[in-house]
């Protein structure tokens, strides 16, 4: 017997210590597992349905066996959770005493350059007392991190900065930097807490000081929610040119010309000749919202000419801002910036690689380019393969059925252990699953009939489950449809995602008690409401992802060369993860009880429904509404 699994055990410290802890088998063979892979150095991927303990199971071995660690979770939110809540409980029920650090990215941390300077010129970016007002904040707190001061987007950028923009080294204020302390912290931690935004930017681009998360010195890389994962990855990899990215440039110059000896006609030349060139390719876009291949894009000599404008002015930019490097770092790092987004720009008109998505598109707040790499593992499956310690993913859902190919290969996973532990809630009792009948196929031509029998499935069921619903869609739009369908038809509070935050929304759900709440993909996963304030989920339709968007599209064409079926080995698969997320909202307790609504005929209708069905807890299955009113009124 492993030690994780013995002091998890019915005699083991957890069970003698904590009034709350309930023993469970497979939270203490996930904690076998993970041990075994952390002792040998391997990759285990691990899948852990909702209820079996994993924050436990995960981090019992590391701390048990000394070995320095990190912590990867998917928000801030599940970071703090983790950092003041769950590695302390472990600690303190293990009688160990590790050093515990929590890292975010840069711009969470005051900059004391920035305050400096605010404080010579107080109309500098609009400095007010608001400014004085959060650097007293972080002072009395000694953390510098201000992600919990509720301010505005452009008032946070004023008071922080970002790795482009620190000047690393060369800042007056190195040494009591908030972000360079902890960093430092960061890698004399025995225990360190980050994002998975954060390691995803740092294996591939490093931080300030061109170091990766490498110099941690960690043996163990612990990645939660999983699933995640690899969709982040990508997102670091990629290549963005914006109307906001150049506008940043010229805003962040301007702010260096006030705080350096340079001339002031150069710096108007310059951010000029930057936004003029802009602001012609957003004027000829147009102000219609849309989104662009990149072949449709090029196809448009018009607007290839003002892009390839903006190009020009940024490496005149770079020409004109060279002379002036050595007079202050802050115009260095404007010359840097200038010279990256020239870079990358000329870069996402390249078609040298097939397994990459290139689009643009046309926004409210101006323009974008994009280019995108469908998959992270040709740079990070080298990297955790090559890394000289063990990595541990881990999630509720990972596998399509048993298999783990679908995560293995986004991650260029060549060698990997994988194990998964079906939910210990009793759905046979606690769940029903719910089909409505007679639906409609879901296909174009009737989306809108399809939309309006889906919130009449609602409404059917709202006074059955006395509210308690949180509705799911696959579409902003259907939501919307919905919103103003159920406005004036439901006798409970009717809560909407995007009508205000979503962290007031949740709490108004359950202070309600009998709110119908709805939601789009924010909401598929991460909620999580005990008890019987959730008693009823409704799913709209399988979540496909879109086939006409430009990653979908990059994707179907690689996979077909390479005699691949793009639906049935992508869209079906990456479907089925995600319908188990949305699904797991419903029991997240050994107490709750609640309908699952699965409205989409085609999980019923179509042979790849096989895979979504099996893919559900094993809760009984019913397409009688009559079933549903007798399940409430038991």
């Amino acid at each position: 017997m492993s030690e994780s699994l013995n002091v998890l055990g019915p005699q083991g410290p957890f069970a003698r210590h904590l009034d709350w802890f309930t023993v469970r088998d497979c939270q203490g063979e996930m904690a076998e597992a993970v041990e075994s892979a952390i002792l040998t150095s391997q990759v285990a991927l691990v899948e852990s349905g909702t209820g079996t303990g994993k924050t436990f199971a995960y981090l019992v071995p590391p701390l048990l066996n000394g070995k320095k660690t990190l912590v990867s979770t998917r928000t801030k939110h599940l970071q703090e959770q983790l950092f003041q809540k769950d590695i302390p409980v472990v600690c303190e029920v293990l009688n160990l005493n590790p050093t515990i650090r929590i890292l975010k990215g840069r711009s969470n941390y005051l900059c004391l350059l920035k305050y400096e300077h605010a404080q010579k010129n107080p109309d500098l970016l609009g400095f007010s007392r608001k400014f004085k007002a959060v650097y007293n904040w972080v002072v009395e707190r000694d953390d510098g991190d201000i992600s919990e001061y509720e301010l505005h987007a452009d008032e946070r950028r004023q008071m922080t900065t970002t790795g482009r923009m620190c000047v690393g080294s060369n800042c007056k204020h190195w040494n009591p930097c908030y972000a360079n302390r902890a960093r430092n912290a960061a890698r004399q931690a025995d225990v360190l807490v980050v994002n998975h935004n954060l390691l995803s930017l740092e294996m591939t681009h490093g931080d300030a000081e061109g170091e990766n998360s490498d110099a941690y010195g960690v043996e163990v890389v612990i990645v939660d929610e999983a699933h995640r994962f690899p969709d982040i990855a990508c997102e670091s990899l990629s290549l963005t040119v914006s109307k906001q990215r150049l506008d940043e440039f010229c805003e962040n110059l301007e702010y260096a010309e006030k705080t350096a000896d340079l001339d002031f006609d150069v710096v108007r030349s310059i951010t000029k000749s930057v936004s003029d060139a802009t602001d012609q390719l957003d004027q000829k876009m147009g102000v219609e919202l849309t989104q662009w291949s990149l072949d449709e894009f090029q196809n448009r000599q018009d607007l290839v000419a003002r892009y390839w404008n903006i190009v020009s002015a940024l490496d005149q930019a770079v020409q004109n801002l060279d002379p002036y490097i050595d007079s202050s770092p802050e115009i260095e790092k404007c010359r840097d910036l200038a010279l990256g987004i020239s870079e990358d720009a000329k870069t996402i008109l390249e078609r040298d690689n097939v397994e990459v998505a290139s689009w643009v598109e046309k926004t409210r707040h101006g323009f974008s380019f994009h280019r995108l790499p469908l998959e992270p593992r040709s740079e990070f499956g080298p990297a955790i393969s090559n890394f000289d310690g063990s990595w541990i993913f881990t999630s509720a859902s990972m596998a399509v059925g048993e298999d783990f190919s679908h995560f293995e290969h986004s991650m260029g996973l060549s060698e990997s252990i994988h194990q998964r532990w079906d939910s210990p809630f009793d759905f046979e009792n606690q769940a029903l699953a719910y089909f409505p009948p007679k639906m409609p196929l879901p296909n174009y031509q009737s989306r809108e009939e399809y939309d309006r029998r889906v919130v009449e499935v609602v409404e059917q069921l709202v006074p059955i489950s006395k509210g308690r619903m949180l509705v799911l869609f696959t579409t902003i739009a259907s939501m919307k449809a919905a919103k103003e369908y159920l406005t004036e038809r439901i006798g409970y509070k009717l809560l909407c995602q995007y009508d205000r935050p979503n962290t007031h929304l949740l709490a108004e759900f359950k202070r309600d008690g009998n709110a119908v709440l709805l939601g789009t993909m924010g909401f598929w996963e991460g909620i999580d409401i005990k008890g019987d304030e959730l008693s009823c989920v409704v799913i709209d339709k399988l979540p496909f992802a879109p086939f006409d968007n430009p990653k979908a599209n990059a994707r179907r064409t690689l996979m077909e060369e390479s005699g691949r079926n793009f639906f049935n080995d992508w869209q079906v698969p990456s479907a089925v993860l995600t319908l188990k997320q949305g699904s797991g909202r419903l029991i997240r307790d050994v107490s709750d009880r609640g309908v699952l609504v699965l409205c989409d005929p085609r999980i019923n209708q179509r042979s790849y429904g096989k895979e979504f069905l099996d893919s559900l807890p094993p809760m009984p299955r019913s397409d009688s509404l009559a079933r549903v009113d007798q399940f409430f009124s038991t």
